[in-house]
């Protein structure tokens, strides 16, 4: 969809989310016979879900554009189990399960928020049925509602991907002038495929046993290191994990997931169902201070990697600095 971005001197932009699938059937019909299964009504799923920004051709020339490595993502968060907000004007739903609503500070991306962009929205949706998506963007000239991370003063545009490993560099020129670098990653693993989860045999097929390790659908629910190479030495290794998708209690997810508990209960690669998708557990930062290894006034060659992969993997590097 077509976006006006305001001319301004900002200083916090804000960008909120909304995702309602309007199941209406009753419960547990809702759900359909294996938990959690297909309603007319919308989609009972945990599914990925993008925001993006599009700066390649993808619309003129009518190619799909998520996961297009000109493209940049906005945001990654992971639909819940289905929502059964009981909206107007059809009233559907029990209105038990409001829609899920994340907001996300994209200010230091405020360079390329300028003059008419495309937006998207992806949601990985396999039946029928899907989500009503809502976005909208905050613009705020405040000095009281400022960022802690003010614009940047210059973006780069890595790579946007979705499948398995990208073979290729990309090249990061950072200006002489830049004080401080920083990298804002994405990264979510998936599949449900069974294979072996760390020791002797990680990643290896499970009917030889997992000796030292476990049988998991992989890569949802296996540890699969991740890294960011500068100049084809690693700079970033870290295993995407999330281990607090219910915090307080095992029943806490339920609030927010129409069908699927107790999977929203479980641990997994990078993400929680009805949560922004994040690396590690606990306060997110998906910004790594990336200045020492990108240094002011040169070409870097940035390359993503999974050394271990049995799944897929939706990825997404930017890079931004200031001066």
């Amino acid at each position: 969809m077509p976006v006006d971005f305001p001319e301004g001197e900002w200083t916090r932009v804000l960008l909120t989310f909304t995702a309602d699938a309007g199941l209406y059937n009753d419960v547990p019909d809702k759900c359909g016979s294996n938990n959690p299964g297909w309603n007319p009504g919308g989609d009972p799923w945990d599914r990925t879900a993008s925001v993006y920004l599009v700066e390649d051709d993808c619309v003129d020339t009518g190619a799909t554009c998520f996961g297009r490595l000109g493209n940049v993502e906005l945001l990654r968060t992971i639909t819940p189990f289905g929502t059964d907000d009981k909206r107007p004007p059809e009233g559907r739903g029990s209105g038990v399960v409001p829609a899920r609503t994340w907001t996300f500070d994209i200010t230091p991306l405020v360079p390329l928020l300028e003059g008419r962009k495309y937006i998207g929205v992806f949601i990985g949706v396999f039946v029928s049925a899907g989500w009503d998506t809502y976005v909208r963007f905050d613009f705020s000239e405040r000095a009281d509602e400022a960022s802690p991370e003010p614009p940047a003063d210059g973006v780069a545009k890595v790579f946007f991907h979705d499948g398995g490993n990208l073979a290729q560099s990309f090249p990061v020129t950072i200006p002489a002038s830049a004080t401080q670098v920083k990298a804002r990653v994405f990264t979510t693993g998936h599949g449900g495929n069974q294979f072996c989860d760390g020791g002797s045999r990680n990643g290896l097929s499970c009917a030889g046993g997992c000796p030292g390790g476990s049988c998991q659908n992989c890569d949802e629910f296996c540890h699969r290191e991740n890294q960011i190479l500068i100049n084809d030495v690693v700079r970033w290794s870290q295993v995407p994990w999330r281990d607090d998708c219910s915090p307080g209690s095992i029943f806490a997810c339920q609030s927010w997931n129409a069908c699927g508990w107790p999977s929203c209960t479980f641990s997994r690669a990078g993400w929680c169902p009805g949560y922004i998708a994040c690396h590690k557990s606990g306060t997110c930062d998906q910004d790594i201070d990336f200045t020492q290894w990108l240094t002011p006034g040169a070409t870097h060659q940035l390359r993503y990697n999974i050394p271990v992969l049995n799944g897929s993997w939706t990825k997404s590097v930017i890079v931004y600095w200031y001066e």
